[in-house]
């Protein structure tokens, strides 16, 4: 018996703070899909949320060892596959230990 696999598909803006993606394919014509694509935004690409400012807007990614902040707009525009949660580059996550440090 053969497994069915369910493919959703995702783009940056659809992803959580901590979530790692792989870049399917930039939908956005023009120079800002020339400009993503200059910026690493290339099929293949892995990357992770890194934060997303106060009402999403910008959300910052680090892709290829460099964070990148892109219009929420923008990100609507690059279709991802989730690779599921954590922080493969060891920066994102901030552990607070105890009151007023």
């Amino acid at each position: 018996m053969q497994k069915e696999r369910i493919v959703i598909n995702m783009n940056i803006s659809d992803l959580e703070r901590g979530q790692k993606f792989r870049v399917k394919k930039v939908h956005i014509a023009g120079e800002i899909g020339k400009r993503l694509a200059d910026m690493g935004f290339t099929q293949g690409v892995e990357g992770v949320v890194v934060r997303s400012a106060l009402f999403g807007d910008p959300i910052q990614v680090r892709l290829m060892h460099y964070n990148i902040s892109i219009r929420r707009s923008e990100a609507r525009g690059v279709e991802v596959e989730s690779l599921g949660f954590g922080d493969g580059h060891g920066h994102h996550h901030r552990h607070r230990h105890g009151a007023g440090r």
